[in-house]
């Protein structure tokens, strides 16, 4: 066997021939990874447009954020599957972020649901909003 035989690649490196939520889970986990500034900054643009009198925040909200500050984090837009297991990563963080819980953000029941999400490692992924 030689290397190129014995290479697999990882998950996050496949394409999907279909809606995998595996996949997309694994993307958003390597994402949030990669780019914890912008990780950070979706958290405080979600948590400001919720003080401000906002009931829901959604995609589309942070997307036009993004674009009014004119900035890298518009990279995260380019993927809109990774934004439901994004959601629930960032419900880990902030429970009380739960529409469920009176919080902005709404999850419907979807196979995202299903995967088991590997745990990021806290200490290093910026939890503090305000």
């Amino acid at each position: 066997m030689n290397a190129t035989e014995a290479y697999q690649p990882t998950l996050y490196e496949q394409e999907p021939t279909s809606r995998d939520p595996h996949f997309y889970d694994e993307k958003a986990y390597k994402w949030i990874l990669s780019h914890q500034h912008t990780f950070k900054w979706v958290q405080m643009k979600i948590f400001e447009l919720w003080q401000s009198g906002r009931n829901v925040v959604r995609r589309g909200d942070i997307y036009n954020e993004s674009r009014k500050a004119i900035s890298t984090n518009a990279q995260f837009f380019q993927d809109n599957n990774i934004w439901a297991s994004l959601v629930r990563y960032i419900i880990d963080i902030h429970p009380d972020w739960s529409s469920k819980q009176g919080g902005p953000l709404e999850t419907r029941r979807s196979a995202i649901d299903d995967v088991k999400r590997r745990p990021l490692d806290w200490r290093y992924v910026w939890r503090e909003v305000s």
